[in-house]
């Protein structure tokens, strides 16, 4: 039963004829009478086992609960599905964080170059001057989006293990946090490397959030982002929250923290 409570994960979409849930990054429409085969699955194991076919899928993206986890074979196969929210438009957070990034966290400071890292499909591209940016992910199938959306961005397939392009300043929004411990070390002191005076991480910072889900999340406190940046030499220079609209106005998460917080933080 834990296993089936980790590998599902369902979707809030529905509309007045059927319901669509989210397995394992497969969709499965069900009419609205019917959606409760969902529920069923998860208190009788043995209806699953009958089920070849449902069980064959599931069985196909089993690595999600590898440990290390495969994540560009997780973020490749999971079909842009849980890079933003389903359903809650371009900006689930009810602001355009884009904007948040460029016009107040980054205002004041001068750059030549500023990497966005873990790029997605270039939701954020279009608040940055493109002669300026570029935008770096895993995940072939979201840069092959980014490019036909923004076509006059610069855009660059990194590996989970590669070096990262020289800059002035990286950000990386909702990123870090589906990246564990050992992996986010590594990035970090990549990141170094690049020679950047500053670097931006945004997440919604708590240690309550559950763990075990899909897409995998590892949620970290401020504190925690303080000591593992100030292991490679960088201070904390600005912090700013903002409340997440789609996760503070559901139910199912309102008694957790909810805000986005975006820490700013400056080579020593």
């Amino acid at each position: 039963m834990k296993v089936l409570e980790k590998i599902f994960s369902v979707k809030n979409s529905e509309n007045r004829s059927h319901k669509v849930f989210t397995i394992l990054g497969l969709k499965f429409k069900f009419k609205l009478k019917d959606s409760n085969i969902i529920n069923i699955l998860l208190e009788n194991n043995k209806l699953i086992r009958k089920n070849q076919r449902l069980l064959n899928k599931i069985e196909k993206r089993m690595y999600m609960l590898d440990i290390p986890l495969d994540y560009k074979k997780f973020w490749i196969n999971d079909d842009l599905q849980n890079i933003i929210p389903l359903n809650w438009g371009k900006y689930p957070e009810g602001f355009n964080p884009g904007e948040v990034i460029s016009k107040e966290i980054l205002k004041d400071i001068p750059y030549n170059t500023i990497v966005d890292f873990g790029c997605g499909y270039g939701r954020l591209s279009e608040n940055f001057n493109p002669k300026k940016y570029i935008g770096i992910d895993l995940n072939s199938k979201a840069l092959e989006k980014a490019k036909e959306n923004n076509p006059e961005y610069n855009y660059l397939e990194i590996n989970i293990d590669s070096e990262y392009p020289k800059c002035d300043i990286v950000f990386a929004y909702t990123v870090f946090l589906h990246n564990d411990d050992k992996t986010l070390k590594s990035i970090l002191c990549r990141l170094k490397n690049t020679n950047c005076k500053y670097i931006m991480i945004a997440d919604i910072m708590s240690k309550n959030w559950p763990e075990n889900i899909i897409p995998p999340t590892y949620h970290r406190s401020v504190e925690e982002y303080n000591t593992l940046m100030s292991d490679i030499g960088f201070s904390l220079i600005l912090e700013k929250r903002y409340p997440y609209k789609r996760y503070a106005e559901s139910a199912e998460f309102n008694h957790l923290n909810t805000d986005m917080s975006f820490l700013l933080y400056k080579q020593d």
